[in-house]
């Protein structure tokens, strides 16, 4: 995944631009990066599993 800062943001709610993306490269917002973070941490101190694509999503430069 990659963070993109143009000034048009992606449209659409990330899930729809995954199963949508022809590739496996799929623009995302700092936000959105921000948000994964909050829940691997909120997964964290809760004892949950975190699924991998958030993981990998909040691991990503923002």
């Amino acid at each position: 995944m990659s963070t993109t800062m143009d000034s048009e943001p992606p449209r659409g709610t990330l899930t729809e631009r995954i199963r949508s993306a022809k590739s496996k490269q799929v623009a995302v917002t700092p936000r959105e990066v921000a948000i994964a973070r909050v829940r691997v941490a909120a997964d964290r101190s809760t004892g949950r599993e975190t699924p991998k694509w958030i993981v990998k999503l909040a691991n990503a430069k923002s």
